[in-house]
């Protein structure tokens, strides 16, 4: 049961890295683009 759970954790916090370089390169793209701060929220 306990090396269940430890892996979903380790799951979990790799999908949150994930998220976070996804929004980090929609934030380049953003940036490069020139595109308004607000647009990224939506």
């Amino acid at each position: 049961m306990r090396n269940e759970r430890e892996r979903w954790q380790k799951r979990g916090v790799l999908g949150d890295a994930d998220k976070l370089f996804r929004a980090a390169e929609k934030l380049e793209v953003m940036l490069a683009t020139g595109l308004p701060e607000e647009s990224l929220t939506k």
